[in-house]
């Protein structure tokens, strides 16, 4: 839902502006999810979290808000079932 409205807010405020988000590269179960939302991986970065701890992360992005907003629709609707 919060990304639902997100989605929303940046329609009504800033038509035609793009959706991203940054993931952990490793959260499989967030990545299925974004990427069953039809988000496109645009980006790869490492970055040092605490020293010698390293992180990888990928960038989502979304340029079509009104599918994204249908496939958070259709996705909500089959976690009903």
């Amino acid at each position: 839902m919060l990304f639902g409205r997100a989605t929303e807010w940046v329609i009504s405020a800033e038509p035609g502006w793009p959706i991203h988000l940054w993931v952990f590269e490793a959260n499989f179960r967030a990545r299925r999810f974004y990427d069953a939302l039809g988000g496109e991986v645009v980006e790869h970065h490492k970055k040092e979290l605490l020293k010698g701890i390293w992180v990888s992360s990928v960038l989502y992005v979304w340029h079509d808000l009104q599918e994204l907003l249908s496939n958070l629709a259709n996705s909500s609707t089959r976690m009903d079932e």
